[in-house]
């Protein structure tokens, strides 16, 4: 007998399948999305390495649905209010900055080139960098081609007022996000939801800017606990 809530196909695969209570189906769906009876995964092969781990991702991924259709049945949602917008707008700046500065200062890439030069110098071959340029030389040049493409394209967004590009351009993102922090707001928060791309789209410019002058070389500098910039 297999894991719970786990079947043979008849190609030979496990399949994760376990039915949604009769009260929280219609809650399974989403736009566009015909609510679903059961949630059903394809695993690997019975006694396999990793079928096992794949079953607990199945069962996780079906009680993290069942916990968010509970919310939508009991229509227990978060408020998008100016302050939730507002401290998830600059959540995406704080995150976006961070990763930047995570890429500006990861050294696993400059290792692992180490790594290779040192053996292919013992097997006596020469290794070089591209055209003579460090890894972090074109790390840094990929960066300011990014931004020269994106930043225009959002504040050109802005300046025109298109809000309706502004939420097809951050959407996803935005759903991310509020994923991420586990937050669920009602499907009538359309509007609010609206106004929070418009909120990420400022504060990826100014993440954007704040990148470049980090190009540039220039440094954020904090007053003691103020939190201000200059």
């Amino acid at each position: 007998m297999g894991p719970k809530h786990t079947k043979v196909h008849p190609s030979g695969r496990g399949e994760y399948r376990r039915a949604f209570s009769e009260h929280f189906r219609p809650f399974t769906g989403g736009k566009d999305v015909a609510p679903r009876r059961e949630h059903k995964v394809s695993l690997g092969l019975p006694g396999t390495s990793g079928f096992m781990a794949q079953c607990e991702a199945a069962t996780v991924q079906y009680e993290d649905i069942v916990v968010k259709d509970q919310r939508r049945h009991d229509a227990a949602f978060d408020v998008l209010d100016a302050p939730m917008i507002a401290l998830s707008a600059e959540t995406f700046r704080v995150e976006m900055l961070e990763d930047d500065n995570a890429e500006r200062w990861d050294e696993t890439g400059a290792e692992l080139r180490r790594l290779v030069a040192a053996d292919l110098s013992a097997r006596g071959v020469r290794f070089e960098s591209r055209e003579g340029r460090s890894e972090r030389a074109e790390w840094a040049e990929r960066s300011r081609t990014s931004l020269k493409q994106e930043l225009p394209l959002l504040k050109h967004l802005r300046a025109r007022g298109e809000l309706d590009l502004i939420v097809y351009h951050w959407a996803t993102d935005v759903f991310d996000l509020i994923e991420a922090k586990g937050k669920m707001f009602s499907p009538d928060a359309s509007g609010e939801l609206r106004q929070l791309c418009r909120s990420i789209n400022d504060a990826a410019i100014e993440a954007g800017e704040m990148r470049v002058r980090r190009l540039d070389g220039e440094q954020e500098r904090w007053f003691g606990g103020s939190g201000q910039r200059g």
